[in-house]
């Protein structure tokens, strides 16, 4: 058995995690780290660490069909110029590669530059390069690495001897592929610098020492750490991983991205509406509550559109996602009280006024003040029943959405003096819900309908329970059936939380069901609301205790599937895990558990 040499930095009471499963990186930054199985120079895959870059998206997915991307380079340990065994230990602030020969750190000294040092080891990067990129060895002792699809990446040996070599094709007139091995200098050890640019850049003058940047990371962390809602002491691991995978989501200004926002995921884009989201989470400070709320209406369009996503290098108007900004509203509220100022109020009513404005003018073409749904994805239950019989559709969730937005456009107006808005908000949120109860409750559930025509939808899935999102605006009679519906094991309810879609078999044997955090945050708190505490309280901590094995994660699997069945439920079985808005959704679930407890 091996015996790895560390540092001795970190220590058996630090808060580390597995970069297997939780990237390695840093609030601000669109770089991380990854452990997994990449190619090598020998053209095979192997373990090895893995640098990646938030993509150009939709371009990317065309030009390189890699299993790989978005990582851009491998890198692992080197001795002599062989590969060693290695294990690897990450704190917020510093990753560790230990090996039985010694031993290499990362940390970042800034948002674009990943510091790397190593004693008695080397580092070897390799990747493979396309038609448009290449490499260039400068005078200076540095070596610019440049992709097409991703920036230039600038190599800077700080202590060490850095070389370089590529593979040339004749025929193609391009480099295939490029190998950088750093190793330590007479004193044993070596330093690099990497920077990352969308465009050429210059080494520094000088570095400041690697431990002040691990320090300041270090920090930074902890003070975004401690504006998170507690939770119950058995997931206090957990929220601080996913806390962690928030703050590394946060990504800076770059291309398009005008201030910080948060990604998805560490490589994927910002979505319509996940600020909402975050921004129910950080109340403890309301500035920045209210700021990452409106994070996302940087892009809305002069319609009021918000555009289902945007990254540094693209953004997309040709849907969106459902108006959750009125539940966030509602709770920011709740949660801040007074804290939430005039100020506050003021910044974030004119957005939401054009929100609303564009959902009940442009998505109601049948002008029958029922908003609706064009695409699938933007009800964010994509392969929904409820689209089955085409589109567009006025849909029960959606219309609950609306319902909370007025309400909660309401409650802005009045705290800024626009009394008589705010009276006609209140009266357009309950007109809307007079319909919403009449046109749509068909006695046992909710039914969608296609628009203008007003087709019946019938659907078993657990959106046509969704409105109890309204909790008490809703008759008990109402509320009471929904309850009855997500207790019952044959539709809804299972051992860590409610399945998406009622349960269904195969060759007489149950499919496992779905079971996301989006949807136990559309239905737990109107539950609540309507005095089903324990059944709260049940589902929230069957699903928060799933976290404790799996950490957050998008979607859960309710059990292995049946022999023979290959059905499309399985797809992306492990969507999702430490993104953002996993992490974001197990805080607020958690920390409603913790309240609803005590």
């Amino acid at each position: 058995m091996n015996t790895f040499i560390g540092s001795g930095q970190i220590s058996d009471n630090d808060f580390t995690f597995d970069i297997k499963r939780v990237p390695f990186g840093r609030k601000l930054s669109y770089m991380s780290i990854k452990d997994g199985t990449y190619p090598d120079e020998e053209g095979t895959e192997r373990s090895q660490l893995g640098l990646f870059r938030l993509p150009r998206k939709y371009a990317a997915v065309e030009r390189l069909q890699s299993m790989f991307f978005p990582c851009v380079m491998s890198i692992r340990p080197v001795y002599g110029g062989i590969s060693i065994p290695y294990e690897c230990t990450a704190t917020p602030s510093m990753l560790e590669v230990r090996t039985e020969y010694g031993y290499v750190q990362f940390c970042f000294d800034s948002k674009d530059i990943l510091r790397i040092r190593g004693s008695r080891i080397g580092l070897r990067f390799f990747s493979k390069l396309n038609a448009h990129d290449g490499f260039v060895s400068r005078l200076d002792g540095t070596h610019q690495v440049t992709y097409d699809m991703v920036g230039e990446f600038l190599f800077v040996p700080v202590n060490g001897e850095l070389k370089i070599q590529g593979k040339w094709n004749e025929e193609k007139s391009c480099n295939e592929e490029v190998m950088l091995d750093i190793s330590c200098g007479s004193d044993e050890k070596f330093e690099l610098a990497l920077h990352f640019s969308v465009c050429d850049i210059e080494r520094c003058p000088s570095y400041r020492p690697f431990d002040e940047c691990v320090d300041e990371a270090r920090k930074d962390y902890e003070d975004w750490l401690a504006v998170y809602p507690e939770v119950p002491e058995k997931y206090e691991y957990v929220r601080k991983v996913a806390v962690y995978c928030i703050w590394t989501c946060c990504v800076g200004p770059m291309g398009l991205l005008k201030n910080n926002i948060i990604s998805y995921e560490k490589t994927d884009s910002v979505f319509a509406w996940h600020s909402a989201y975050h921004a129910m989470t950080m109340t403890k400070d309301a500035d920045v509550s209210v700021r990452t709320m409106l994070s996302m209406f940087e892009y809305q369009d002069e319609f009021g559109q918000l555009p289902d996503m945007v990254d540094d290098r693209f953004i997309n108007f040709l849907a969106t996602k459902p108006p959750y900004h009125g539940v966030a509203v509602l709770y920011m509220l709740d949660r801040m009280g007074d804290r939430m100022t005039k100020e506050h109020c003021e910044a974030l009513y004119t957005p939401l006024v054009k929100l609303h404005s564009w959902w009940t003018t442009l998505r109601d073409t049948d002008n029958d003040g029922v908003p609706q749904y064009n695409q699938g994805c933007e009800q964010s239950y994509d392969y929904s029943v409820m689209f089955s019989k085409g589109l567009p559709v006025e849909s029960p969730d959606l219309i609950a959405y609306i319902i909370l937005l007025e309400e909660a456009l309401a409650k802005l107006a009045e705290r800024i003096g626009r009394t008589g808005e705010s009276e006609e908000w209140l009266n357009r949120s309950k007109n809307l819900l007079d319909k919403l109860i009449t046109e749509f409750w068909n006695g046992e559930k909710f039914i969608a309908r296609m628009s203008s025509s007003h087709e019946v939808i019938e659907f078993d899935e657990i959106d046509a329970y969704s409105p109890i999102m309204l909790g008490r605006r809703l008759p008990a009679h109402i509320t009471d059936k929904i309850a009855e519906a997500l207790s019952d094991p044959e539709k809804f309810y299972t051992p860590i939380g409610f399945r998406s879609v009622k349960r269904k078999y195969f060759n007489g044997k149950p499919i496992p069901g779905i079971i996301t955090g989006a949807t136990q945050i559309k239905v737990v708190r109107g539950l609540c609301e309507t005095g089903k505490k324990e059944l709260v309280k049940d589902i929230l901590t069957r699903f928060c205790d799933m976290t404790l094995e799996k950490l957050p994660m998008y979607r859960f699997l309710e059990f292995d599937p049946p022999e023979g069945f290959n059905g499309s439920i399985l797809y992306y079985k492990e969507f999702g895990v430490c993104s953002a808005f996993s992490s974001v959704i197990f805080i607020i679930l958690a920390s409603l558990l913790k309240e609803i407890s005590e």
